[in-house]
C-alpha cells in the first residue's frame, strides 16, 4: 500500500513543484522578451533600409524622367534640324535645275 505523506510533506513538495514551475516560466518569459526585442531591432532596421530605398527610387524616377525629357528635347532638336536640311536640299536643287 502506497504511503501518504503528511500534509506539511506535501506542502513542501507542492511549493517546490511551483518554484520550479515559477523559475522556468522566468526563463521562458526572459528568453521571449530577448527575442522580441531582436526582432524589433531587425525590424527597425528593415523599416530604416525600405526607407534609404524608398528615397533612392524617388530619387532614380526623377533622373529617369529627367533624361525622358531632355531625349525628347534632343530629338525635337533633331527634327527641326532634319526639316531645315530637307528645305536647303530643295532650294540647292532648285537653283541647280533653273536655267
Amino acid at each position: 500500500m502506497a504511503k501518504r505523506r503528511s500534509g506539511q510533506e506535501q506542502d513542501a513538495y507542492d511549493y517546490d513543484r511551483l518554484e520550479k514551475a515559477v523559475e522556468a516560466l522566468l526563463v521562458s518569459h526572459e528568453r521571449a522578451r530577448e527575442e522580441s526585442a531582436s526582432l524589433r531591432q531587425a525590424l527597425d532596421e528593415r523599416d530604416e533600409r525600405i526607407r534609404e530605398l524608398d528615397g533612392r527610387l524617388l530619387e532614380m524616377n526623377q533622373r529617369r524622367q529627367d533624361a525622358v525629357k531632355r531625349i525628347d528635347q534632343l530629338v525635337e532638336r533633331l527634327e527641326g534640324l532634319d526639316a531645315r536640311l530637307d528645305r536647303a536640299e530643295q532650294r540647292v536643287d532648285r537653283k541647280a535645275g533653273a536655267p
